[in-house]
């Protein structure tokens, strides 16, 4: 999800905060069961209570599945979060849901040719275990689902689903049936913003939870009301430690390309504005010093951590990181 600094803590960094804080909002009995039904075909227009009994064990903190799954060539693949669904009235349909949280959009390969290979190792990773020899028709159905929590604007508000289909391409005695093959299915689940039209509960309670708009009363009090969501003091910190480093993110993000604006416009009217573009580059760096340091402190007081570990998370180049770190402190004094 992101390049971490390297002279950060490992149990600090940006991806790891998010990863564990997604993990334990997934693992949330409450939360899930309000997402499955519009996730997983078989539980359909099922309600939340019926959905709870199905998900393996159906405690209040799901432990799921073993997320860790080795290849015959003892490679390791770590998955967020691997569940079973069992369905009360028909033991007979058993699925595997995996579910995985994703920040960048664009990490350099397709995200849909990375839950293909998930879903296919998991498939894989069934044999031996779900079942045994060529007994196939035991094999269980794969969900992968991916949320994308700041996608590309074109992509908000979306979800895409991928299926296996067959079709018939020819026939001697123009049969037009085929046997289904609806083993795996992927969805990628895009965050649309706080207002968006939303087509379903799941997806509501997406934009809810993930929102930048919206403050932590008022992102908590819309779960609890519109959605039935209990809020308690996990959820709320899973849910603000994400927002914060969602948020951080994105000044980072400003930051950065405000930086390569202003090393632009300084290169190109070196000499006929040098004075003038001198003033006007103290001026950003004030602000961008300014907005920079109040997310540091709220990070700070959101993670109860350091300025020195808050600031290896945003992984700050200097001079920036000592003009932050002046700012901080002087903020803190004041405080």
């Amino acid at each position: 999800m992101y390049q971490e600094n390297d002279n950060a803590k490992p149990s600090l960094t940006r991806r790891n905060i998010l990863d564990s804080n997604f993990k334990q909002l997934m693992h949330n009995t409450d939360v899930l069961s309000k997402l499955v039904g519009d996730w997983v075909t078989e539980l359909k227009d099922k309600d939340p209570e019926y959905i709870r009994k199905c998900l393996s064990p159906a405690s209040d903190n799901i432990p799921g599945r073993n997320a860790e799954l080795i290849n015959s060539r003892g490679r390791k693949s770590e998955l967020d979060s691997l569940f079973d669904i069992t369905l009360p009235d028909n033991e007979k349909v058993k699925l595997i849901l995996n579910v995985e949280g994703q920040a960048d959009p664009n990490p350099g390969y397709s995200l849909v040719d990375r839950a293909l290979f998930y879903a296919s190792s998991i498939i894989a990773d069934q044999r031996g275990k779900d079942f045994s020899g060529d007994h196939y028709e035991d094999l269980k159905k794969v969900y992968s689902v991916w949320c994308v929590l700041q996608p590309r604007d074109k992509d908000r508000n979306s979800i895409i689903r991928y299926r296996v289909q067959g079709s018939m391409e020819w026939s001697s005695d123009e049969r037009t049936d085929i046997p289904i093959s609806d083993r795996l299915e992927i969805l990628v689940v895009n965050i649309g913003w706080a207002d968006s039209k939303a087509p379903n509960a799941m997806m509501g309670i997406m934009n809810t939870m993930f929102s930048s708009e919206l403050s932590e009363n008022e992102r908590n009090d819309a779960l609890s009301i519109n959605y039935n969501i209990q809020i308690n003091d996990i959820l709320s910190r899973n849910l603000e430690a994400i927002r914060m480093t969602l948020t951080l993110d994105e000044e980072l993000e400003n930051y950065r390309n405000r930086e390569a604006y202003n090393r632009a416009m300084e290169k190109a009217m070196e000499k006929a504005m040098e004075k003038a573009m001198e003033k006007a580059m103290e001026k950003a760096s004030e602000t961008t010093v300014e907005e920079i340091s109040k997310v540091t402190l709220n990070v700070m007081d959101s993670l109860n951590i350091t300025i020195d570990e808050a600031l290896g998370i945003m992984d700050l180049e200097e001079p920036m990181r000592s003009k932050v770190y002046e700012k901080v402190n002087e903020k803190n004094s004041e405080r």
